[in-house]
């Protein structure tokens, strides 16, 4: 059994991939769990997590909070969702009391809801919001119509506008 550790890159994790690939025997692989991972951008509002293309968007909806709203925005990418870092996700959302999830799949048995569940279990007297889910319409859909489909900047700056007015 080989034992690996998440890296720092996009060069070093390819390099796992591909050994993961070309190895006949067990593979292991352990993310980091700690907070100060480089995927993670600090804020004092809101947690916004999300993993894969979906982090472009964060990272801009995270600007456009801070400059129109003055809301700081907390952003994590997780990486990896099965096993996913819930030691940042929790200490986020407990210094927050605000969580977003977004991700491209449908709303309905998204692995967004397993994130919001543990957040709900984890957190819950930390929380100052319903947990904010953005992600895909429950739909079948034609890929030419993909830009309609999956969460953009505008739905997802919606969601951080319901957080920050809540009560």
């Amino acid at each position: 059994m080989n034992i690996l550790s998440k890296q720092d890159s996009f060069t070093q994790m390819s390099g796992i991939l591909m050994f993961c690939h070309k190895s006949s025997t067990k593979i292991n692989l352990y993310p980091k769990n700690t907070i100060s991972h480089p995927w993670y951008i600090s804020g004092s509002d809101i947690t916004m997590i999300g993993w894969g293309t979906v982090i472009h968007v964060l990272l801009e909806v995270a600007t456009m909070a801070e400059e129109q709203l003055g809301v700081s925005c907390e952003v994590i990418d997780l990486q990896t969702i099965m096993p996913y870092d819930s030691a940042t996700i929790e200490k986020s959302v407990q210094k927050t009391g605000k969580a977003m999830v977004v991700h491209e799949a449908p709303l309905t048995q998204g692995f967004g809801a397993e994130i919001a569940a543990r957040i709900q279990e984890s957190c819950f007297l930390h929380l100052e919001a319903p947990i904010q889910r953005v992600t895909g319409w429950d739909t079948p859909f034609a890929y030419i119509y993909e830009p309609f489909y999956l969460p953009d900047k505008w739905r997802c700056f919606e969601a951080v506008k319901k957080l920050r007015d809540f009560m």
